[in-house]
């Protein structure tokens, strides 16, 4: 869904950005959510208006150099040709900082305006600046102009060119793909600046340790605007192994402050408490630009660690939606498909199967994704994912301890469900948001609020309501279920309880390494996809050979088995989609309301499942705590981190 920047709204917060008396951090919030406006309205550049252009033009009068730096910067992201006069204007202005002179130099080489003669004689004449963080900066923007020129008699190359991250870079990234050429051409003092951003742009898309590391080696550069081009990078590959480097730079007091800031806003995006800790240590810096750089990028820190909704991208009403049907299908036609008077099918086959399926609906979107059917070559999309899977093979090992999880997990879920009434199991899955949260703490560092905790706790008491059956129903199981169906129930029970475990862990691990890296959603599940169906497979050898080999892979296969092959497949990449324009929060979310439409249905349609008193109050206190964790610390502006990859 699109926001629609109305004249009020503009207005309204265009007054807030020159607010003095606002906290720094705020007007930054302020800033982006302005950006988003523009971005998220009209596409088409004869349809963009100045509206917005305007409002943020008025900070350039603010005394702060680092929010008139952002400005700028925002004016070259927003690709709205409205802002080419008031960045001329900028960059021209002898009186203003170097800083926000050089991020209006490059927003005019963001822009793209290559035929555009006022762009091209501002850049020409401040190229010989004395100030070395301009005219490096303005060269680098003629450059890009005349590689977009060059590029422009090429229509099919230049729509085809793949685009990492959501950010337009100074220099378009070299297509060499081996660290150490490319590290050599980045440490190169001989070569164009403009030639070796190329090469670190190529580094950030590679995204693997060694290529942070090798770029980490950037800061030995002699020229600040090259080391603060690096710091920037770094902070959009939100590596933790780039920590100690980063905080080098950030001590070096006679350090060009340009670098420092960049440094600072970098460590704010990575998020650790090692990080703040470093943060909070310049608060109280000489430099001006440096404590207000601190004091953002904790703002941005506390973005990183916090579970708060947040409308960064909008929310994709129609991904959640899709997430809270296929969650609720999957349930329903699972326990169908296992309970129904027909041959049985062998569960570990159809996880082998849902996992290669999904590969197959990946690799697509990879070609969609990529904009590889333009020249219909399936040799590059063969190359692309040979050098995505098998040309990053550290990259790609690291999927291998998520895939293991799945593989067991869903295994674990088919036996949950054989045992197990639909809303049931529905609702006793959910303790994977309680185990998903610890892992969130443990491992990624995040903060979780008193007020969160306490709804998790609720959370907990619904779930244990929601599974306490009526005193009929109690007494109805007593009277007629054998020793066996006991043991089953504890079975099924034991199954779900595993199954969150290993949801938890697995769903962050995976968190992880998608913010850790430029990979590609798509690619990632088909990684994913790779060693899910190696696992599915070493599991049908362990425990179903002899069935397999007796009736065949297949065997007990109907439509029905194949919704539910379809479904397991989509899941994942519906999943994949929710967490990539939204979080973990929209997913218990959906998941909360699935709990609602799988009882009915199982009420209605498949008559396993009696609804008592206990369990309208634990549905009501679950889909409670969902919103309480979710909904309560809504925060309307968008955060600072614009440089984390959408």
């Amino acid at each position: 869904m699109s926001t629609i920047a109305d004249g009020k709204t503009i207005e309204k917060l265009s007054s807030m950005l020159i607010d003095t008396s606002l906290p720094l951090k705020l007007r930054f919030r302020i800033l982006f959510t302005l950006k988003n406006l523009d971005s998220q309205g009209q596409k088409n550049q004869l349809e963009k208006t100045s509206d917005v252009v305007e409002a943020i033009s008025r900070a350039f009068n603010d005394t702060s150099a680092l929010l008139k730096h952002e400005c700028a910067y925002c004016l070259g992201q927003m690709d709205n040709k409205n802002a080419i006069t008031k960045l001329i204007q900028v960059l021209n202005d002898s009186n203003e900082d170097a800083m926000v002179r050089h991020e209006a130099g490059e927003a005019l080489g963001a822009l793209g305006c290559f035929d555009n003669q006022d762009v091209i004689d501002a850049l020409t004449k401040q190229s010989q600046n004395p100030r070395a963080e301009i005219s490096e900066t303005c060269q680098i923007a003629l450059d890009r102009l005349a590689w977009l020129r060059n590029m422009a008699s090429n229509e099919l190359f230049s729509n085809s060119i793949e685009k990492t991250y959501s950010t337009i870079d100074p220099a378009p990234a070299l297509t060499l793909t081996t660290i150490d050429e490319l590290t050599k051409i980045l440490l190169d003092e001989n070569r164009s600046l403009f030639e070796r951003y190329r090469a670190l742009f190529a580094l950030r898309n590679i995204g693997s340790d060694e290529a942070v590391l090798a770029i980490c080696e950037g800061f030995q550069a002699s020229s600040a605007l090259f080391r603060h081009e690096i710091a920037f990078v770094l902070g959009q590959l939100q590596s933790i192994i780039s920590i100690p480097a980063l905080r080098q730079q950030l001590s070096i007091l006679s350090e060009n402050y340009m670098v420092r800031h960049e440094c600072a806003e970098t460590l704010g995006s990575i998020g650790t408490d090692e990080c703040r800790h470093i943060l909070e240590t310049y608060l109280n810096d000489k430099e001006r630009v440096v404590r207000e750089s601190c004091e953002v990028a904790l703002d941005i820190s506390d973005y990183v660690n916090s579970a708060d909704f947040q409308y960064c991208n909008g929310l994709k009403l129609v991904d959640l939606i899709a997430l809270i049907l296929q969650t609720t299908s999957i349930v329903l036609v699972l326990r169908y498909s296992r309970t129904r008077k027909a041959e049985p099918y062998i569960s570990s086959t159809a996880i082998v199967a849902s996992e290669f399926l999904k590969g197959l609906i990946c690799i697509i979107l990879v070609w969609f994704e990529t904009e590889l059917q333009l020249d219909c070559s399936l040799n590059r999309l063969i190359k692309k994912l040979h050098d995505e899977i098998y040309g990053k093979p550290h990259e790609t090992l690291k999927l291998t301890i998520p895939s293991g999880l799945y593989a067991i997990q869903n295994n674990l879920l088919f036996i949950a469900l054989s045992y197990l009434n639909a809303a049931t199991y529905q609702v006793t899955y959910q303790l994977k948001i309680l185990t998903t949260a610890l892992c969130c703490v443990f491992m990624l560092g995040k903060k979780i609020e008193k007020h969160q905790w306490i709804s998790l706790c609720m959370l907990a008491i619904g779930v244990a309501f929601v599974t306490w059956p009526s005193s009929g129903e109690a007494n109805k199981h007593l009277s007629t279920q054998t020793p066996k169906s006991w043991l089953q129930q504890f079975i099924g029970l034991g199954a779900v309880l595993m199954a969150t475990l290993t949801s938890g862990f697995a769903g962050v691990y995976f968190e992880k390494i998608l913010k850790t890296g430029p990979t590609s959603v798509w690619v990632r599940n088909i990684q994913l996809a790779i060693f899910g169906t190696i696992f599915g497979l070493v599991i049908v050898y362990i425990f179903d050979y002899k069935a397999v080999m007796e009736k065949g892979f297949f065997q007990g296969y109907s439509t029905v088995v194949w919704i539910v092959i379809f479904l397991q497949a989509i899941g994942g990449l519906i999943i994949a989609a929710v967490i990539k324009y939204a979080d973990n929060i929209i997913k218990g979310f959906a998941t909360s309301l699935s709990i609602i439409l799988s009882s009915v249905v199982s009420y209605f349609i498949l008559n396993d499942f009696i609804p008592s008193l206990f369990f309208f109050i634990g549905a009501m206190l679950v889909i409670t705590a969902t919103f309480l964790y979710g909904w309560e610390r809504k925060v309307k502006l968008i955060p600072l981190n614009d440089q984390v990859r959408i």
